[in-house]
């Protein structure tokens, strides 16, 4: 859901996780929730920002972010960056590229489908 979604209840009604603070509900910035709880924060930039330490729900996580920029995107998306360093650089590479997610010379491209 998008983080400035009035019915997104983090960082209006419920706060952020602790060691996120600075994440903002800015337009174009995604959210992902995996049962209710916050585990992906997506900037339009293509700044994505880990928010839960369980594998699984970042699993399922990066598979429904992958489908709704597949489904619902206007474009496809670019992930530079994962908690500030180089996405091809971290911990979830190996993870992204078994989803499938494709990358290139800058990061990791969800494709939009038509």
């Amino acid at each position: 859901m998008t983080a400035a979604d009035p019915a997104n209840p983090y960082g209006w009604v419920l706060p952020w996780p602790d060691a996120h603070r600075s994440l903002r509900r800015g337009a174009g910035a995604l959210i992902v929730l995996v049962d209710g709880a916050p585990a992906l924060y997506l900037e339009r930039g293509g700044s994505l920002s880990l928010l839960s330490d369980d594998a699984a729900a970042l699993e399922r996580g990066l598979m429904a972010l992958r489908e709704r920029i597949a489904r619902h995107g206007r474009r496809s998306f670019r992930i530079e960056s994962i908690d500030g360093q180089p996405a091809l650089r971290s911990a979830l590479s190996p993870l992204l590229k078994r989803l499938g997610i494709t990358f290139d010379h800058r990061g990791f491209v969800i494709e939009r489908t038509v």
